[in-house]
């Protein structure tokens, strides 16, 4: 009884504990947290449990015909109201932990895909007992392997022990069963932990085989003999199976990697870098991302024969690279698909003739582009197959990806997947599906830009996979929607993604001075996409407001219409000020590799400590009318770049930057300051 009711009591206390914290407001306890700390337990004591309730079950036979239970001889089975009792609690028990733990578990695993597709982050941190031992596309193993504890826990408690034999046997089959499909999936995150558990498991395969030796022949059943012999054997064949596969794998090699992107770094690597992410959950194998794969350029073409298929971003100039085109010559020579996409924010494509710079080119500018691919003879790559190559690359139609619509963007990457291999994959789709109205951290970027969206999703996945919090990104939102989720104040932490473009975007002007307006205590951190960034000068400001920069002089009514609110160009010069003057992080998406992008992104992460709290740090916000001409109207006798001025005079320390500056010379006016200062990864 003891055993059965302590699982119970801890988890009543983990609650109490939770309300009485949240009663007294000395912390908040999430409550995806609490889920999760109840199911731990539950996973925990299955063992456990499952000995203890199986006990009444347990009875031997008398002399007389009465039956007695094994652990406590003085309780007659099913003739004594002891007995009737414990067969109570222990059918209490297994409904309640053996069927409910299952049931939970089941659940768990048939609604993972569908609530990752919807983007649903409380549902993974819900059941993070579960699913974070496992890689993403092994999450249903933790289903089987808690049916095989029970399995190995239940055989000897259900069976007599006349049947010696066929618990045996059973045990034998469960435990070689669960080291085929751990070798075989490799099902942990990490290769140590596959290696470690398959090995645990054949060692005790093998002493269950060992045991089976020691049984009395006369209470050994024939058919069971003749199976335990069979699975000896199959053991002793795979192993010889497994030696042989390998043994041909190293003399005929297969494909290195699944698909190979080729791109043009200055105007596709970020969309790479995501299509990389959005392909690891549509595709089984590695994926060919240069920044990742390549040590030298040498050994990018040898790279191409080792790829099964070959994906070409179209982004502008794709086709005019010398080593993207070294790059389709060589599939071409070598037989392996290639499919064209193009990558944009919006869902129209780019018109046919304009797909690409290749196709507008004279006569001449073909001459002097030729010139330049002379660099490929040496390694073997003939000019000749250069036309017949790009023919054959754009003989299918090019398919159109949205990185702003996550229905299109995996309905279209699965079709051009498709196209390359020739099976027909839906993916994890949720047409239609609505995005999240609370989350943990905001990213806002240029909309219209397909390379700050595509860092953004990349930055998306990173950071959810990393704490485990809901991340939204503001292009998914309309600005209803938006003004509506910044008023509610359930995201604490802002991230304003900034590349080249962004200060020239009237749609992420608008969007980050509604921000502020709407949220005046909000503070907003920069995230610089890339290795170096312009920073604005005082010329900026002063032509922002005054002239409306590079909007123009209706800049006053673009950013209102954007932000469907009254705004003035010196609301938008104040907002840009006041985001510089936070700690900017370096994210470099294009050119890093995945090792360094962990640290930036581990560095960006540190940089935000609301973010890894489990509640809001956010004061309520107080709404912000649009009419409210204290926020639209200037100061009186103040002049613009004395507001912009005034929006730092808090601060003494912290200085406009020079133009040109690099993000160590943004951070030199700090070095005065007792405080301890972080500077992003660059």
């Amino acid at each position: 009884v003891v055993k059965l009711v302590l699982p119970l009591v801890l988890v009543c206390a983990l609650i109490f504990l939770a309300l009485a914290c949240r009663l007294l407001k000395l912390w908040h306890v999430d409550a995806a947290a609490l889920v999760n700390a109840i199911g731990q337990i539950a996973v925990v004591f299955l063992i456990t449990i499952s000995l203890a309730v199986m006990v009444p079950f347990q009875c031997y036979e008398h002399p007389n015909g009465s039956k007695s239970i094994v652990s406590a001889p003085s309780v007659m089975c099913w003739n004594s109201t002891t007995h009737l009792i414990m067969v109570v609690a222990s059918v209490f028990g297994i409904l309640i932990y053996i069927v409910g733990t299952g049931a939970m578990v089941t659940f768990a695993v048939f609604r993972y895909s569908t609530e990752v597709a919807s983007d649903n982050i409380r549902f993974l941190q819900m059941f993070r007992f579960l699913f974070m031992r496992f890689r993403p596309e092994s999450y249903w193993f933790g289903a089987p392997l808690l049916l095989r504890n029970a399995t190995m826990v239940l055989c000897p408690m259900l069976l007599p022990p006349e049947r010696a034999d066929l618990v045996l046997l059973l045990m034998a089959v469960t435990m070689l069963v669960s080291v085929l499909g751990t070798a075989g999936t490799a099902p942990y995150r990490f290769v140590e932990a596959n290696l470690v558990d398959s090995i645990l498991q054949a060692s005790v395969l093998l002493i269950i085989l060992i045991g089976s030796m020691t049984l009395d022949n006369a209470s050994l059943h024939p058919a069971t003999a003749w199976i335990a012999t069979m699975v000896t054997m199959s053991m002793l064949i795979i192993c010889i199976g497994k030696f042989l596969w390998k043994l041909c794998s190293l003399l005929r090699p297969v494909p290195k990697f699944t698909v190979f992107l080729s791109h043009h770094k200055a105007g596709g690597a970020c969309a790479a870098r995501c299509l990389k992410i959005s392909l690891t959950r549509l595709v089984k194998g590695p994926i060919f991302f240069d920044s990742d794969c390549l040590k030298s350029f040498a050994g990018i073409f040898d790279a191409v024969k080792e790829s099964k298929s070959v994906l070409v971003i179209l982004s502008g100039e794709t086709l005019c690279r010398p080593w993207c085109v070294g790059e389709l010559v060589t599939a071409y020579l070598c037989n392996i698909p290639m499919q064209c996409i193009t990558v944009g924010s919006k869902d129209e494509m780019p018109l046919s003739r304009t797909l690409d710079k290749w196709q507008s080119l004279d006569v001449d500018g073909m001459k002097a582009l030729f010139g330049k691919f002379e660099v490929l003879r040496p390694h073997g790559i003939s000019l000749d197959d250069v036309v017949p190559s790009i023919k054959k690359a754009l003989e299918k139609p090019t398919i159109h990806l949205n990185l702003a619509n996550s229905d299109s963007l995996t309905t279209n990457l699965s079709k051009a997947i498709s196209e390359l291999d020739g099976k027909v994959r839906r993916g994890n789709i949720m047409m239609n599906s609505a995005p999240p109205v609370t989350g943990d951290l905001l990213l806002m970027c240029d909309h219209e830009d397909s390379e700050a969206v595509a860092s953004a999703r990349v930055l998306k996945d990173m950071i959810q996979q990393k704490t485990r919090k809901q991340v939204l990104m503001d292009f998914l939102y309309d600005t209803a929607a938006l003004k509506r989720l910044l008023r509610s104040a359930t995201c604490p932490c802002i991230g304003w993604v900034m590349n080249s473009g962004t200060l020239q975007s009237p749609l992420q002007l608008a969007r980050l001075t509604l921000l502020f307006k709407l949220r005046p205590s909000c503070a907003a951190t920069p995230v610089l996409i890339g290795d170096a960034f312009t920073f604005p000068d005082e010329e900026y400001y002063k032509s922002l407001s005054e002239q409306g920069g590079s909007i123009g002089p209706d800049a006053g009514a673009v950013l209102s219409d954007h932000a469907d609110m009254a705004l003035l160009p010196s609301d938008a010069a104040v907002a840009v000020q006041r985001v510089l003057q936070s700690i900017a992080y370096f994210v470099n998406v294009p050119y890093a590799n995945e090792n360094m992008l962990n640290v930036a992104v581990d560095s960006l992460i540190e940089g935000m400590p609301a973010l890894l709290k489990d509640t809001s740090v956010l004061v309520p916000v107080n709404d912000v009318s649009d009419e409210d001409p204290q926020q639209r109207e200037p100061a009186k006798d103040t002049t613009i770049p004395d507001q912009i001025l005034a929006a730092s005079s808090d601060n003494p320390e912290q200085r406009e930057p020079a133009q040109g500056a690099s993000i160590h010379d943004q951070m030199q006016s700090f070095d005065s300051s007792d405080e301890e200062v972080h500077l992003g990864t660059v």
